[in-house]
């Protein structure tokens, strides 16, 4: 659950950040999301840590990110930018 929520929150501030600036910022976001998802999880196996990547982390992390993008593109559509 807490894969979820952090990148879910990581995501969704990216793309307050980025939204109105570039175009296919979901995209770049989800791209980069779901590498440093995945990259952390190959990470902990690698690493000599005593911690162990898990395929169910790094599908809560790539769920995470989705939704982060999700809520904001909903968010967005039902409350658009007042236009100057």
């Amino acid at each position: 659950m807490i894969h979820f929520v952090l990148f879910g929150a990581f995501a969704g501030l990216w793309m307050v950040a980025l939204g109105d600036s570039l175009r296919r910022a979901g995209l770049y976001i989800l791209v980069l999301g779901l590498g440093y998802g995945i990259l952390t999880e190959v990470a902990q196996t690698l690493m000599d840590g005593g911690r162990q990547g898990d395929p169910m982390d790094a599908l809560a992390n790539a769920v995470g990110v989705l939704a982060g993008v999700g809520a904001f593109k909903l968010w967005r559509h039902y409350h658009p930018e007042p236009q100057a």
